[in-house]
């Protein structure tokens, strides 16, 4: 049986990250190589890095932001891409376009840094979701930012 991988936190230096075909390929800065498959990957993140100059670590994001998703429109899956500038209870959730939940991807305390969430177009109760308009809606504390997303049959 596969394990799901359903977290990769990035705690070595990487010198490229790439999508494609349905597989993450990372290439680190000692010239090794890894590949992992999307199906089995939920989220990836990026933590603060050790500083260059002074060893202190240093925040990769400096502002709370939703960097939107890629690809849109997508089928039958796409990466949603956001920010952290402080560690806290954040919530990440897509939306149709009458406001009703349809997935629930993140609920949980999470760390400064980059962060990146794969949603299958899949609704909370494992179904397909239709194609149409959809919204990713990012909350934490007293911050929160939407972005739409469109799904394509």
């Amino acid at each position: 049986m596969k394990a799901l991988l359903a977290s990769i936190a990035f705690c070595v230096a990487f010198t490229n990250l790439a999508v494609a075909s349905d597989s993450l390929f990372v290439t680190l800065d000692d010239g090794s190589a890894r590949a992992y498959s999307l199906a089995d990957i939920r989220e990836l993140t990026f933590p603060q890095a050790p500083d260059a100059v002074g060893g202190d670590k240093a925040n990769l994001a400096t502002l709370f932001r939703l960097m939107g998703n890629y690809p849109n429109p997508f089928n039958p899956s796409t990466t949603i891409k956001f920010d952290l500038d402080r560690p806290g209870k954040v919530e990440v959730t897509i939306h149709d376009v009458a406001g009703r939940l349809v997935k629930a991807l993140v609920s949980r305390e999470m760390s400064v840094g980059t962060h990146l969430l794969f949603w299958d177009g899949a609704d909370d109760k494992g179904g397909k979701a239709p194609a149409g308009v959809y919204m990713a809606r990012i909350a934490t504390g007293d911050q929160v930012q939407s972005q739409k997303l469109t799904l394509l049959k």
